[in-house]
C-alpha cells in the first residue's frame, strides 16, 4: 500500500471536493460557521461532508468580497437560525439562501482594498503590541461589519 495520496486510488470522481483557489469555505458542523478563503496557491486539498465549498461567479462578484461580506454576518446569522441541538449543524440548502447585496465590481474592489489596507496595519502592530493589535483588530471588525450594514440597510448609523 502506498503512504501517498493518489485520486487514481478512488473509484468516485472527487473533483468536485476539490478546494480551488478563491473557493469559500464554511464548516457546518463543530467549528459551526467558521469561514475560511483559498487565497494563494492551488494545493491538493479536499472537503468533506463538514464543509460547505463555496465557488463563486467571478462576473458578478469578487471571491474575496463574498468572503468579508459572509464573514461580517454569520454570527447574526446563526443566532436567527436557532439552532438548538446537542451537535448544532447548517446544512448546504440553509447556506444557499443567505441573501447578499452585491455592489457593482469597482465598489467591491474598493471594499476589499480598504479592508485588506486595515488588516494590514493590524498585522503590523503584531511586533511587540499586542493589546494595540486587539484594538485594532475591533476597530477592524466594526468597520467591516459597519460597511455590510449598510450595503444591506442603505444607510450609516453613527454609533
Amino acid at each position: 500500500m502506498s503512504d501517498k495520496f493518489s485520486l487514481k486510488n478512488y473509484k468516485t470522481n472527487l473533483e468536485k471536493f476539490r478546494v480551488n483557489k478563491n473557493n469559500i469555505l464554511i464548516a457546518t458542523r463543530g467549528s459551526l460557521g467558521k469561514i475560511g478563503f483559498a487565497g494563494g496557491e492551488e494545493k491538493n486539498c479536499f472537503i468533506n461532508q463538514r464543509i460547505v465549498k463555496i465557488e463563486v461567479l467571478e462576473n458578478l462578484a469578487i471571491p474575496e468580497f463574498i468572503y468579508f461580506y459572509l464573514t461580517s454576518i454569520i454570527n447574526d446569522w446563526l443566532k436567527i437560525k436557532e439552532l438548538k441541538s446537542a451537535l448544532p449543524y447548517i446544512n448546504t440548502e440553509d447556506i444557499l439562501k443567505i441573501k447578499l447585496l452585491i455592489p457593482p465590481l469597482s465598489f467591491q474592489n474598493k471594499i476589499i482594498n480598504y479592508l485588506n489596507s486595515f488588516k494590514k496595519i493590524c498585522s503590523d502592530f503584531n511586533i511587540g503590541l499586542p493589546a494595540e493589535e486587539n484594538k485594532r483588530k475591533t476597530q477592524y471588525e466594526h468597520y467591516k461589519n459597519k460597511i455590510f450594514n449598510y450595503l444591506e440597510s442603505n444607510s450609516y448609523e453613527n454609533n
